[in-house]
């Protein structure tokens, strides 16, 4: 059969890829990226410590937040934390994990992975 095909191709170029590695690979997280991470990461706070069941005050008021960008790492680190001292009258706050690990409405995390879609878009905006 005359024009018939037995073998095909297949070809991947990286090149742009690569190129946009090399351009923003050595700079991030940008201060950009970082101010829009912190900015979820407020927000993510903020739902945690809505979440937190009130009976003495002294768990909510135990939560802590702090993040970190380094160039150096290349890394962007948010940590909520919640126990320790507090402004309560049980403190330091040693029941923080036990609260947590009662899952349900006791998981002062459990709506957090709803705040996904933002880190992501945090990221994107970083990178323009």
């Amino acid at each position: 059969m005359a024009g018939c095909v037995d073998m095909i191709q297949v070809k991947s170029d990286w090149s742009e890829v690569l190129r946009d590695i090399d351009r923003i690979g050595d700079r991030m997280p940008t201060m950009k990226m970082k101010e829009a991470l912190d900015s979820v990461f407020a927000l993510a706070f903020l739902e945690s410590n809505a979440n937190v069941h009130v009976e003495t005050g002294s768990l909510k008021t135990s939560g802590k937040k702090k993040s970190k960008g380094s160039k150096v790492s290349a890394r962007w680190v948010g940590e909520i934390s919640y126990g320790g001292p507090s402004g309560g009258v049980h403190n330091p706050v040693d029941y923080a994990i036990y609260e947590k690990s009662r899952g349900g409405s006791h998981d002062f995390f459990n709506t957090l992975p709803l705040l996904h879609p933002f880190f992501i878009n945090a990221i994107k905006r970083g990178l323009d």
